[in-house]
């Protein structure tokens, strides 16, 4: 009766951590670019227990001209507007966020571009807009 018991609690726990592992998340590469700027990173869809579902992405903003002009990444999650996280001018930045809204239990769509931040009197130009879906 023992040796049982001891096989069901072994089987039992096999099977949790299964269940814990289906809900891992792996991660994909991505890539935007335009003039002057590019993005080269990775992204995952976070399971719930991390950060709510978040979206996390990763990679380095890069300046590809030396034009005086700021490269800016543009993230943002469905029902949600952009986050904007900018690079230095004529420098490159590595980013690492998590993006997710409290009152979702997890994230399910992002959308990403980057664009040249050419100030207030030209207007930005920017990559086309990519859509991510869990």
């Amino acid at each position: 009766m023992k040796g049982l018991r001891s096989r069901l609690a072994g089987a039992g726990l096999a099977v949790a951590l299964g269940l814990i592992g289906a809900g891992s998340a792996h991660a994909a590469a991505f890539t935007h670019s335009t003039t002057g700027v590019s993005m080269n990173g990775s992204y995952v869809f976070e399971p719930q227990s991390v950060r709510q579902g978040a979206f996390h992405f990763w990679g380095t903003l890069n300046d590809t001209l030396n034009d005086g002009h700021a490269g800016k990444q543009q993230v943002r999650i469905e029902g949600y507007g952009y986050n904007t996280y900018y690079a230095p001018v004529d420098a490159d930045k590595y980013l690492n966020q998590y993006i997710w809204a409290a009152p979702q239990l997890y994230v399910t769509k992002a959308r990403a571009k980057v664009c040249r931040d050419r100030g207030t009197l030209l207007p930005d130009n920017c990559s086309a807009e990519k859509t991510y879906t869990r």
